[in-house]
């Protein structure tokens, strides 16, 4: 098995679920590795690889997550017990400069799915602004036939503050934000 290296994340409300499933062999940090910018399950660089379970084939594909950060263990294990099978979350891990060619790659290969962006911050706080207009530009360049395909956005609604400030409003807020995204 070799050496395992693993993440702890402190002060957030995933942190255990983190601390379990941040970790990666030491082979992967060897010389003939690379950074992976877009993670697709099942695909190389994809830490969760030995926790999978069987999705249907890509032409089944209900809906398409992209996602960032820890929001990706949140949707992992709520898809896992809720025993969802044609939801694929994909990871964006760098966000500049954006990857428009592999994200391009993987939306035409689920083309028949919902496209959807998933962020636990507000509208205006998180990825979503930064990404939305790259995402469609990926479409349009690189995949014209489905340029007219929009992205639904899942997440908290705008918001001056990055946080509510109780803990029952935030735990509410994730369980609608999970409930979106594996919603028919």
């Amino acid at each position: 098995m070799g050496y395992r290296v693993g993440v702890q994340v402190r002060g957030s409300l995933t942190g255990e679920v983190c601390r379990r499933a941040c970790v990666s062999d030491l082979t992967e940090m060897q010389p003939d590795t690379f950074f992976r910018r877009v993670i697709v399950e099942s695909s190389g660089g994809d830490n969760m690889s030995g926790r999978q379970y069987k999705l249907v084939p890509p032409y089944k594909m209900r809906k398409l997550v992209l996602c960032s950060g820890q929001i990706f263990y949140d949707l992992y294990h709520a898809r896992a017990a809720r025993k969802v099978d044609d939801v694929l979350l994909v990871r964006i891990e760098q966000l500049a400069p954006f990857p428009f060619d592999r994200i391009a790659a993987v939306l035409s290969k689920y083309s028949d799915a919902r496209w959807c962006w998933a962020q636990q911050e507000p509208k205006n706080m998180g990825a979503w602004s930064f990404v939305h207009p790259r995402l469609k530009t990926a479409v349009k360049k690189l995949c014209p036939e489905m340029a007219d395909k929009q992205f639904e956005y899942v997440g908290r609604s705008v918001a001056a503050s990055p946080a509510t400030g109780l803990f029952r409003v935030h735990q509410e807020e994730s369980k609608q934000i999970l409930d979106q995204v594996f919603s028919h």
